[in-house]
């Protein structure tokens, strides 16, 4: 099987292999192990087959039950389900019907920036994050098997997941400058998602405040970034801290994780 970066999915969109970035110290992080990805409520055969490749192993599930009852995964092959929500309630809005978008976005166009602000602050300082984050890890470190992978995604694959592979690729050791761009490779690998939203609001007569912030809720910036790790710097003595005191990673297990997961 060959090392793809993005995947490319009838049915799903910012679905990416972790496999290729560089630690600090010389090793990087093996292919068809990690994968981050948005729903797999859409999924059909082909992208299933896709994922069969990958021999999933755990599949798992940020988004709140809400989410889930709207859109379950669909699972590839001999996958484990489970569910791990990060907010009892999707604070990133994926469940709004577009009646209760058009009325909240439309008064002011920072209105989507400061949702998705105080959301990632809430990934970082909320105890059910917190928790959710943690068992992630758990599930990372049962997943032994060189020949099997683990999956795991929200709905758009850009901000609960976004935060998993943020933490995750922190705990390998990646190098900063590419745990960033990771993460702001969602508005290159949903660009066309993206546009087509807009697009769609545009022509349905939105206003300039509502495109404004229906751009901050479908894409994903500095800004964003930098609000979970300035907080995770200022109130938490940084991310080494963070995962050995909040998310209570103990050497052995971060150990164990290069081990599984660097080559």
């Amino acid at each position: 099987m060959t090392n793809q970066r993005l995947l490319n999915m009838n049915g799903g969109y910012n679905f990416r292999d972790l496999g290729g970035y560089k630690t600090t110290d010389g090793k990087t992080v093996k292919w068809h192990r990690i994968l981050r990805t948005g729903k797999l409520a859409e999924l059909d055969s082909s992208d299933l087959s896709q994922l069969d490749a990958y021999n999933v192993r755990y599949d798992v599930d940020f988004r709140s039950k809400a989410e889930i009852k709207s859109e379950p995964d669909r699972l590839p092959t001999g996958a484990t389900y489970t569910s791990l929500p990060v907010f009892a309630e999707d604070m990133t809005d994926s469940t709004q019907s577009p009646e209760e978008r058009k009325a909240m976005l439309s008064g002011d166009a920072n209105t989507g920036k400061n949702q998705m602000l105080e959301a990632y602050k809430m990934m970082v300082i909320s105890n059910e994050a917190q928790q959710s984050y943690r068992e992630f890890f758990d599930m990372l470190l049962d997943n032994g098997d060189e020949n099997k992978s683990l999956l795991f995604h929200c709905t758009a694959g850009k901000d609960r997941t976004g935060m998993g592979a943020v933490f995750l690729l922190n705990a390998l050791g990646v190098e900063q400058a590419q745990i960033r761009n990771d993460y702001l490779y969602t508005n290159e690998a949903a660009a066309d998602l993206v546009e087509s939203i807009l697009t769609k609001s545009r022509n349905m007569g939105m206003n300039d405040n509502f495109m404004e912030s229906m751009h901050a809720l479908f894409t994903v910036s500095d800004d964003y970034y930098n609000k979970a790790t300035g907080i995770i710097d200022k109130d938490y003595g940084g991310m080494t801290n963070y995962l050995h005191s909040v998310l209570k990673l103990h050497d052995n297990e971060i150990n164990e994780l290069k081990k599984l997961y660097l080559d």
